[in-house]
């Protein structure tokens, strides 16, 4: 069974997958600089939320930033705390939207549309994160 182009080895399809590896790369650089700065310290360098700092209201990606610190240093319970719907939707989502696009690029076919329901469906989680964190104060760390 042949999974890619034609006459391509594998050094070419990594090449064709340079985009989606970059990304990696990018997420690898971002997760290396939370090992060792903590986002929860004051004074950090990391930016807070702006619409945060801006309105006082909780977006549905407010504690990411710390939820990722969390789990690279291996606590899931804080990681929950700061941002629940962004550890159990949110990474599993981007990182099917991420292997979708490399598996595309190594088989050397064009990246699969997201049928139009999965935008819908996030719309909709977001917004209910958005009214259970501010209305009620769900997740609201």
């Amino acid at each position: 069974m042949h999974n890619g182009p034609v006459g391509v080895g594998l050094r070419g399809r990594l090449v064709a997958a340079w985009k989606p590896l970059a990304v990696a790369g990018g997420v690898g650089a971002a997760a290396s600089v939370l090992l060792f700065v903590d986002p929860n310290q004051p004074g950090s360098w990391l930016p807070p939320c702006p619409l945060r700092a801006l309105t006082g209201i909780w977006c549905p990606a407010c504690g990411a930033t710390r939820m990722a610190h969390a789990l690279l240093h291996g606590d899931l319970v804080a990681a929950w705390h700061l941002n629940a719907v962004g550890l159990v939707a949110g990474v599993p989502f981007a990182l099917w939207l991420w292997g979708r696009w490399l598996r595309a690029r190594l088989r050397g076919a064009p990246t699969p549309q997201v049928p139009p329901v999965v935008g819908n469906v996030v719309i909709v989680v977001c917004v209910l994160w958005v009214v259970a964190r501010n209305a009620l104060s769900i997740g609201a760390v």
